[in-house]
């Protein structure tokens, strides 16, 4: 019938579905087997079980367990001298701290009477000024008024001002020597104190100088330690999993081990079982007719619709300017319509029928459903462009406008195998600007298999 190739890609797609599953499966069981395995071997090595037909393993697990108490022993030392180190530098801290505190007591006073025999002096001598500048005028005054006699009154006035004045100012001027002098010893007492505070705290920095160089090498060499003792107990770990798949592959029966033992076959068993499923989905999707994909990538134009149902649009995964809904309607009619010319069938039960299969596909979330998605969709571009196949073509040059750059890639790719024609190479040219320089090398390369012009 005209749907057999329709029914047989659906099943290829779910195949290939399934296998994106069953690699991770393996890779998973892969590294739960490694696991088993080393604690196989840890627990023989633990229990002390007869090791002398791995004599080799035995012995070299001897050496690490004490290479580990050795790497444990100098952690632990210099885990010491690092306390010490911080414990001398917070008491070096506290020392110097509290004599530059017992100076600051001793300076904090004289700066206090400093700042007050400053203010006075100043005060005294702005007095001086003033009082002689006034007495520089009054003379000027009186002798202005002299001719007339109704001031008498205003010279008075002056003349008494005069007095005090004259009065104030004597023992102002003896005064300010007085006040300068003591500003004088303050300012040199308080530059004393200064003078010790920067001693303190130069004699400081260079205590914790050498306390912090000190503190610094004994870091670095825990920090080698750590480095040393995560290599050493990698190492055990791989010698535990050689020393387990060893005891497992002998076939031991310590009871000690079983326990272990039942956990690597349990592990093996249903690896066997992964395997053979993926062997069985291969040899079904070799058995598929030659074309078969062709035909139903043509039908179901590969991406649009397998992600429109995962929710990303059918337009939008290759016009990503086009909206989310008017991306959905345009490829509901685009799939119905190419379902009708391929299968003479109603064009809504065929898209009906296409987003019901699509929806079974993949289990869990939609990022893990939408990367088995695209590992299909570029397992199955470079299998088209290595068919050479030029009905390929116009899939191809669709893809060319993916947003995913793998797809990209692998289009343009896949046009150079099977060897571009006019009609891609407007695409392939935009591709040159394409800002991941990988899709623009595959551009390139694929414009470069174009025939010469005849």
């Amino acid at each position: 019938m005209a749907d057999n190739f329709l029914v047989a890609g659906f099943r290829e797609v779910e195949r290939k579905f399934s296998r994106f599953s069953l690699r991770q499966k393996m890779g998973q069981q892969s590294t739960e087997r490694t696991g088993a395995l080393a604690a196989l071997g840890q627990r023989a090595w633990e229990e002390r079980v007869d090791l002398s037909a791995f004599a080799e393993l035995r012995d070299r697990l001897t050496a690490l367990d004490t290479r580990a108490g050795e790497i444990s022993q100098t952690a632990g030392k210099l885990e010491s001298g690092k306390s010490a180190l911080e414990q001398e530098r917070r008491s070096t801290l506290d020392a110097f701290a509290a004599r530059r505190r017992e100076v600051e007591e001793k300076k904090n006073p004289v700066d206090a009477a400093l700042r007050a025999g400053r203010a006075r002096r100043t005060e005294c001598a702005q007095a001086i000024a003033q009082a002689e500048a006034r007495l520089a005028k009054i003379p000027g005054e009186l002798a202005a008024l002299e001719k007339d006699p109704a001031a008498q009154e205003r010279r008075s006035s002056l003349a008494s001002e005069q007095k005090v004045l004259e009065a104030k100012l004597a023992p102002a001027r003896v005064e300010l020597p007085g006040l300068s002098a003591e500003e004088s010893r303050l300012a040199g007492e308080s530059q004393q104190y200064a003078g010790q505070i920067a001693a303190i705290d130069a004699e400081q920095k260079a205590a914790l100088a050498r306390i912090d160089a000190e503190l610094s090498r004994v870091q670095s060499e825990l920090r080698g330690a750590s480095q040393q003792a995560s290599a050493t107990e990698k190492d055990r770990g791989e010698t535990f999993g050689s020393l387990g798949l060893g005891l497992y592959d002998s076939g031991t029966s310590v009871p000690a081990l079983a326990e272990c033992v039942a956990r690597v076959a349990a592990i093996d068993q249903a690896r066997a079982e992964t395997e053979s499923a993926f062997k069985s989905s291969l040899t079904l999707t070799g058995s598929l007719a030659p074309g078969t994909m062709v035909k139903f990538w043509g039908v179901v134009v590969g991406a649009p619709l397998l992600l429109l149902v995962l929710g990303l649009g059918a337009n939008r995964y290759f016009n990503p300017g086009v909206s989310p809904q008017v991306a959905e309607e345009q490829a509901a009619a685009e799939q119905a319509a190419a379902m009708q010319h391929a299968v003479n069938v109603d064009p809504e039960d065929a898209k009906l029928h296409v987003v019901q299969r699509f929806a079974l596909l993949g289990e869990g979330d939609d990022k893990t459903v939408r990367e088995s998605a695209l590992a299909i969709l570029k397992e199955d571009i470079e299998t088209m462009g290595a068919s050479g196949q030029a009905a390929y073509l116009p899939i191809l040059t669709k893809v060319l406008s993916s947003p995913h750059a793998e797809l990209r890639l692998a289009a343009a790719d896949s046009i150079g195998m099977i060897g571009p024609t006019a009609a891609e190479t407007p695409e392939l040219t935009r591709l040159l600007n394409d800002p991941v320089p990988g899709v623009a090398a595959a551009a390139r390369r694929a414009l470069a298999e174009r025939p010469p012009p005849r």
